[in-house]
């Protein structure tokens, strides 16, 4: 056999037995695996945290759902910083506090929702769009046992242009809205109870 032939079938079986090693392609949109693995992480968290009894402390809770921290983080309220600060009480809330009556708006400002805090069940819960606080009630606190509030230095500006100081600050309650469970800051307040209306929420609901 020519020498040249015999090159050329030796390369030829070295060729036919090599072994192709397979690339395997990366997906064109990774991040939305990473997202869908969010997605599902999410709903298990809430389908956890929807069956959380209202009365259960938010500490226990969070205990027993350390994985879940950074979704629990997301749905805090933010908290800010209200040392020394004047606030502005809407007309609504104002009207209510001093049981004047109130005139009728055309547009949706303040209108009222069912909500539950606790064992108690507020069938009309004011919810004001110009208010940026959550006010509650004293002798509503004191029903609900919610513990020692903190202490500020805080007042309130009334439509009156009256002065009123609250008893403290409390954090993180939650309140159930319909299906819905929030976490919430409140101002307690030391006033005359409405008791059609006696809580009053603020824009975020």
């Amino acid at each position: 056999m020519p020498q040249g032939l015999a090159n050329e079938l030796q390369e030829d079986k070295g060729k036919s037995t090599s072994i192709l090693k397979l690339v395997q392609p990366l997906p064109p949109f990774p991040q939305r695996l990473n997202k869908n693995n969010a997605d599902e992480k999410f709903k298990k968290f809430l389908s956890v945290f929807k069956t959380l009894s209202i009365n259960l402390l938010l500490v226990e809770a969070s205990m027993e759902m350390s994985g879940y921290a950074k979704f629990m983080k997301e749905l805090v309220t933010r908290k800010r910083s209200l040392d020394f600060e004047t606030i502005e009480v809407s007309h609504s809330c104002s009207s209510i506090m001093t049981s004047e009556m109130i005139k009728k708006k055309e547009d949706l400002g303040a209108f009222t929702i069912l909500c539950t805090i606790g064992m108690l069940q507020f069938a009309k819960a004011l919810c004001d769009l110009g208010v940026s606080i959550n006010l509650m009630p004293y002798t509503i606190y004191k029903q609900l046992g919610l513990g020692k509030p903190k202490s500020t230095t805080m007042s309130l500006l009334m439509a009156d242009r009256s002065i009123k100081h609250p008893v403290g600050i409390l954090y993180d309650i939650l309140v159930k809205v319909d299906r819905f469970i929030f976490l919430a800051g409140f101002f307690i307040l030391d006033y005359e109870i409405d008791t059609k209306i006696p809580v009053i929420w603020e824009d975020h609901f």
